[in-house]
């Protein structure tokens, strides 16, 4: 859902300006990648596709933190949807969190193909930005299990949602949720970089999302959903994130 405009800090709109630079040669090489599907040489030109944004992207954060003064913990992901990138499927981002000790404070999540930029910041809200401007994010509001359409990292309907979908991208289906393309985000956290679930958690909950935590996953939802989907899930705890 999308509410009033927002106004970026100044760290995030300097991190979403050094992503961006180096996601115009990445969606060069990943139409290259299109072209290359079946060739031997795939697996090599997408190692050297992946290096080069990783590097650049430690390089020139790594830059401004030491021009500004800042003591942020860099986490990079330079491809985010590594195999759909690797296969020529649209489904990926160029990632990056910040953190002050072991808290996330900010991340950055960039669609390249759809020119489209996800960002959250701790207490501030979390936003969309596209050649349309940019938007506050807020998640949907819950209506019934049975027209959830969830997000998932793995194969699995226990809540008898009425479509799941794997997307392959943890950070892009994050960034779905909290712009209410999808109602529910269900992982196994135990597969799950920690790093990008704290990524996850933070723009979950600056969009208004609830974690409901069980075993080992972790549904993200509105509260609504968390709230009726409780009951049905034994020695669980419900929380914000």
């Amino acid at each position: 859902m999308a509410l009033k405009m927002g106004i970026r800090s100044s760290t995030v709109r300097k991190v979403t300006e050094i992503i961006r630079k180096v996601c115009n040669p990445l969606v060069r090489d990943f139409h290259e990648i299109q072209r290359l599907q079946g060739s031997p040489n795939l697996g090599t030109f997408f190692q050297e596709a992946y290096s080069k944004v990783g590097s650049r992207l430690e390089r020139d954060l790594r830059d401004y933190n030491i021009a500004t003064g800042s003591q942020y913990k860099i986490v990079i992901f330079p491809v985010d949807g590594k195999e759909n990138f690797l296969r020529g499927i649209p489904e990926f981002t160029v990632s990056v969190l910040l953190k002050k000790g072991d808290e996330p404070v900010i991340c950055v999540i960039e669609a390249p193909l759809s020119y489209t930029t996800f960002y959250a910041e701790r207490s501030y809200g979390a936003y969309l930005e596209d050649l349309g401007g940019i938007v506050r994010l807020k998640i949907k509001t819950f209506t019934d299990i049975g027209n959830t359409v969830a997000l998932l990292n793995y194969p699995e309907n226990q809540f008898s949602f009425r479509e799941c979908r794997l997307l392959g991208c943890d950070s892009l289906s994050a960034a779905y949720l909290a712009s209410g393309r999808a109602d529910a985000l269900l992982l196994n956290t135990e597969i799950v970089n920690p790093n990008m679930l704290l990524l996850v958690r933070l723009i979950a909950s600056e969009s208004s999302a609830r974690e409901l935590k069980f075993h080992r996953n972790s549904l993200f939802g509105h509260f609504g959903l968390c709230e009726r989907l409780e009951p049905t899930i034994p020695r669980m705890n419900i929380s914000g994130v």
